[in-house]
């Protein structure tokens, strides 16, 4: 029971964090920029990408447990990936940070902010792609787990 609770909160935080990424890149940040544009959709954006670096935290949390349960060599380079690259944004998130000035709605260092914001976007793609093999890796490893004994199993044998 505590295997199938800790799935299932892991498969809704991936899926709450990965898809919160997904649509908040593929889709806020094209009509954001097109809506409000340039440094003023910037100090939009910034807020949510806080709230989820919290979500991955949490989630990535939550990973590292759900590793008791299944391991494999996908499940755990790409968990490290997706942690290595989770404390890089983090700390390129504080770099922007320090180079954003909320009263003036201005960027201190623009040629600077600009790298740092491309190295960012790099980092969040590498980390979404380390994520979604993660995921493979995982739906892989729950299709082969034994069903326990007091219950059937959902998947056929071939």
């Amino acid at each position: 029971m505590l295997r199938f609770a800790l799935t299932y909160l892991l498969l809704v935080a991936l899926a709450f964090w990965m898809g919160g990424f997904s649509l908040y890149f593929g889709v806020v940040v094209r009509i954001g920029d097109q809506v409000i544009g340039g440094t003023e959709q910037g100090f939009t954006t910034r807020q949510i990408s806080w709230w989820l670096n919290i979500a991955g935290l949490v989630t990535i949390g939550l990973m590292w447990l759900h590793l008791c349960f299944h391991r494999s060599w996908i499940l755990i380079l790409s968990l490290l990936a997706v942690s290595v690259t989770h404390g890089w944004l983090m700390f390129r998130h504080s770099q922007l940070e320090a180079l954003l000035d909320p009263e003036s709605m201005s960027v201190l260092d623009a040629p600077r902010f600009a790298v740092l914001h491309e190295n960012y976007e790099f980092l969040s793609g590498c980390q979404w792609l380390a994520a979604m093999i993660y995921l493979a890796g995982l739906l892989a490893a729950i299709s082969k787990s034994p069903a326990p004994p007091d219950r059937p199993s959902l998947t056929r044998e071939a």
